[in-house]
């Protein structure tokens, strides 16, 4: 087994049988981190039971078996909090010292000015002392300035990300491998870029040998347009000129229509003259038959008296003296 901690690669053995338990106490062991700290991942997941075990350490085949351990959450975020206390007591074990040595040359300074104050005059030691506790307050307020340098200090080592670095670190590897990609790409491209260039040239002959020709064909297709559209043009005068004529034939027969018009409303006031006459003689024809009834009943009668007054006589039959003029 191989262990893959963060980037190191640590070595053990194969419990046997296959036990996670044992594999994690051999990883803490090697690793030197408690056993309840860390998880065991292969590259297909998380391994919970020996059947996990098992199928990693088939899966690898006669390869090494990689076991990525990944720490918990809370015990990488302990080990950071470590790791910056004790940044932080080195920088203030430095502060410290530096502490010191500003006492221990303050020290210094008064004693030298308590012996040149003996020596001197008042006058002297007046600006003596005036000159000490400038300096002394100097000090104070340096003092002071360091307290709030260690305390941004403390601050800004609070809010630093070992994650974070983690994954920008792990974002760099990322991109010097796309660097990689880009730059062998690019290589390849300049190595393919004669042959592309010499290909484009043929195309770009090719291409214009075939606008010549295009030009070619669209030159006669002008002509022809050109002569077509004097053909046109000569059609569309025809086209006019049978237009205007249409035009006085449609003049014509408008003319011929209104006069149609006129003759037709004069037929229909003589058809309606015309059907009041028929209906006149409708009337009469109606008086004649009444009439007429009335004339062959008193034929029928007479008939009848002539027939026994009159031997041979036939009913029906008009008798005339001269019906016509050559009979």
């Amino acid at each position: 087994l191989i262990f893959r901690y963060e980037a190191r690669d640590v070595r053990g053995q194969i419990p046997a049988p296959p036990s996670v338990e044992q594999t994690i106490m051999s990883g803490a062991q090697e690793l030197g981190i408690p056993k309840d700290s860390f998880d065991i991942f292969d590259r297909y997941g998380k391994i919970e039971t020996a059947e996990d075990l098992q199928r990693a350490i088939h899966m690898a085949g006669t390869s090494d078996c990689v076991i990525q351990v990944k720490e918990h959450e809370h015990y990488r975020r302990l080990r950071g909090v470590e790791s910056r206390h004790d940044d932080v007591d080195m920088r203030l074990d430095s502060i410290e010292k530096r502490l010191r040595t500003n006492n221990d040359s303050l020290s210094e300074r008064l004693e030298a000015a308590r012996v040149e104050a003996a020596a001197a005059t008042k006058k002297v030691a007046d600006q003596i002392s005036q000159e000490v506790m400038k300096n002394i307050s100097e000090l104070f307020s340096s003092r002071n300035q360091l307290q709030k340098d260690q305390r941004i200090i403390e601050e800004k080592l609070s809010q630093i990300d070992v994650a974070e670095l983690q994954r920008i670190s792990n974002q760099t590897v990322a991109l010097r491998d796309e660097v990689r990609d880009a730059v062998r790409k690019v290589n390849a491209m300049q190595e393919s870029w004669p042959k592309e260039k010499a290909r484009l040239e043929e195309m770009c002959v090719e291409t214009q040998k075939d606008l010549y020709d295009l030009q070619q064909y669209f030159q006669g297709k002008l002509d022809v347009c050109i002569s077509a559209d004097a053909d046109l043009r000569r059609e569309q005068q025809l086209v006019g000129e049978r237009m205007a004529l249409i035009a006085d034939d449609v003049r014509l027969v408008r003319k011929a229509h209104d006069n149609l018009e006129k003759r037709c409303s004069l037929a229909l006031e003589e058809n309606d003259e015309l059907r009041t006459l028929v209906g006149s003689l409708h009337e009469d024809a109606e008086h004649l038959k009444s009439e007429h009834g009335q004339v062959r009943t008193r034929v029928c009668v007479l008939e009848g008296s002539a027939e026994e007054r009159w031997k041979g006589f036939c009913p029906g039959v008009l008798y005339f003296r001269n019906w016509h003029r050559l009979a």
